[in-house]
C-alpha cells in the first residue's frame, strides 16, 4: 500500500479511489432517468430548466439561475472552470428532501414502477433500486423497504400505496448511494 500511496498521492486510480460525489448536471439527469422522463434527443437550442432534457442543454442566464443546479456547484456560465469546488451544504439536503424537483421526480419514479409488470413488492423494490443505486436491493434492504412501505415482499406490486412508493423513492434519491459514486 506505501508504494501505491508513493505513485498515486491523489488516489485517482482505481487501486483507491476518492469517494466523489456526482456533479449538479449528473445528479439531474439521473434524477430525470431514473423517472424515465430523460429526453434523449441530441443537438439542437437550449432549453427552459424546466424541459426535461440533459443539463448540458438548459439555458443559464447570469440573473436567473437554475436553482437546483445552483446549489449543487453547477458552473455559472460566466467563463470556464477546469476544476469546480464540491460543497456540501445544508442547502442541498434541504433542497433534496423538501425541493419541488426532487419530490417531483420522485413522483415521477413511482409511478414509472408502479406501471412496469413486476409482479410482485420485492420484484419492485429491486427494481427501484437498480433504476436509482445501479444495483439489485440486499436481503435487508428488501425487507427494511417492504416494511417501509407497509407491506409484504410477497404481495402484488399492485397493492403497493403509491404514496409510500414516492416516499421511497425520494429516499433512494436522497441517499449516499446515489448521489455518490465510489
Amino acid at each position: 500500500a506505501v508504494r501505491h500511496q508513493q505513485q498515486d498521492p491523489d488516489e485517482r486510480l482505481l487501486w483507491r479511489a476518492r469517494v466523489r460525489r456526482l456533479r449538479a448536471e449528473q445528479i439531474r439527469d439521473a434524477m430525470l432517468s431514473a423517472g424515465d422522463g430523460l429526453w434523449h434527443q441530441l443537438g439542437g437550442p437550449g432549453v427552459e430548466q424546466a424541459v426535461p432534457r440533459r443539463a448540458v442543454y438548459v439555458n443559464m442566464f447570469r440573473n436567473t439561475t437554475e436553482t437546483f443546479l445552483h446549489a449543487f456547484d453547477a458552473a455559472n456560465g460566466l467563463r470556464s472552470v477546469a476544476d469546480r469546488n464540491t460543497t456540501t451544504t445544508p442547502t442541498q439536503s434541504l433542497l433534496l428532501m423538501n425541493g419541488n424537483y426532487a419530490l417531483r421526480r420522485a413522483e415521477e419514479l413511482a409511478d414509472r414502477l408502479l406501471q412496469t409488470r413486476v409482479t410482485d413488492a420485492a420484484a419492485l423494490i429491486d427494481y427501484a433500486m437498480r433504476l436509482t443505486w445501479g444495483r439489485g436491493a440486499t436481503d435487508t434492504e428488501l425487507n427494511r423497504a417492504a416494511t417501509f412501505l407497509g407491506v409484504n415482499a410477497k404481495q402484488a406490486a399492485t397493492e403497493v400505496p403509491r404514496q409510500q412508493l414516492c416516499d421511497l423513492c425520494h429516499i433512494l434519491f436522497n441517499s449516499n448511494e446515489f448521489l455518490y459514486l465510489d
